[in-house]
């Protein structure tokens, strides 16, 4: 029978684990303390949903992720919608990209760089629904943000 020499146990301090912030999740139209999201498009019609999700990252910086749908009154091939209380980083000048579909088809779609617009557009037809959603940098921390 083999017995083998037990070593001293080390008694090893762990770090504190971070404390993981609660997001928030912000829906068009429904004001809290600061305000509400709210989303607009160039052409008549409404919007179904609108969800939005603002974070800080460790460096201060703030990000916004977000899902909306709408429903236009007539078909169009592009369409431009404007979050408020928000403005996307101007990354050189460069816009940041976003998902969206028409109609159940893929399409182009982008934030204009230091601004609150997104612009989707289907360049194949003209369309009356429209989806979008995408994760952006921000200039600043959102308006209606608590």
């Amino acid at each position: 029978m083999f017995f083998g020499l037990l070593k001293k146990k080390e008694v090893v301090a762990l770090a504190p684990s971070p404390v993981v912030p609660t997001l928030k999740q912000y829906v068009h139209g429904r004001p809290g303390s600061k305000g509400s999201p709210t989303v607009e498009m160039t052409d008549e019609g409404r919007i179904i949903r609108a969800v939005f999700i603002p974070y800080q990252l460790d460096d201060g910086s703030y990000r916004l992720t977000f899902n909306f749908a709408a429903i236009t009154d007539r078909a169009r091939p592009m369409q431009i919608f404007a979050i408020f209380g928000i403005k996307a980083k101007n990354l050189f000048k460069y816009d940041q990209a976003v998902s969206a579909m028409t109609d159940g088809h893929l399409a182009v779609a982008h934030v204009s760089a230091g601004s609150n617009s997104v612009v989707v557009e289907d360049r194949t037809r003209a369309c009356t629904q429209w989806t979008v959603s995408g994760d952006i940098e921000l200039e600043e921390k959102p308006v209606w943000m608590e």
